[in-house]
C-alpha cells in the first residue's frame, strides 16, 4: 500500500519530487484533458493528487485534502525545488520549518522544499489546492 506520507519520504531520499514517483517521466502534450490527468488517492488519508500539467521546470498539480487530513513530508536534501501553494478552497494551515501559516480561499503560498512541511486541512469540510512546483 502506497502512502503519502511513505511515498513522500522516498522522494525526500532520492531527491525527487513525490510526483514524480506516482506518474511517467516526461513532459505533457500542449492540452491535458481532465480526463487524462493523473489522479491518485492516499489509501489510509484520502486525500488526492492530480498531475494537471508537468514541464521539464514545472509542475501544476492539484490536491484535495479531506475534512481533517493531515500530511507531513521531510526536508529534501538532493535536488530541492521551490512550491507555491494557491488555494482554492478550504482553509489549509502550512507547517514549513518552524514557521506556521494559515490560509484562506485565493492566497498563495511560496516555500522550498529544504526544511520539514506539514498541510493540514483545518475547514469544516474538504479543501483543495493547486500546487506549482519550480525545479531550481
Amino acid at each position: 500500500m502506497r502512502n503519502g506520507a511513505v511515498l513522500g519520504k522516498l522522494a525526500a531520499r532520492l531527491g525527487v519530487s513525490l510526483t514524480s514517483l506516482l506518474n511517467e517521466a516526461g513532459s505533457l502534450p500542449p492540452l491535458h484533458k481532465k480526463s487524462a490527468q493523473a489522479l491518485w488517492q492516499d489509501p489510509i488519508l484520502g486525500y488526492g493528487r492530480r498531475q494537471v500539467s508537468r514541464t521539464e521546470r514545472a509542475e501544476l498539480v492539484e490536491i484535495t485534502l479531506p475534512t481533517g487530513c493531515q500530511i507531513s513530508y521531510p526536508a529534501w536534501t538532493q535536488q530541492p525545488y521551490r512550491q507555491q501553494l494557491w488555494l482554492i478552497s478550504g482553509e489549509v494551515g502550512v507547517t514549513y520549518g518552524s514557521e506556521n501559516f494559515q490560509r484562506d480561499e485565493g492566497d498563495c503560498l511560496s516555500f522550498a522544499v529544504d526544511l520539514p512541511v506539514t498541510f493540514r486541512n483545518i475547514a469544516a469540510g474538504e479543501s483543495r489546492y493547486l500546487l506549482v512546483i519550480t525545479k531550481q
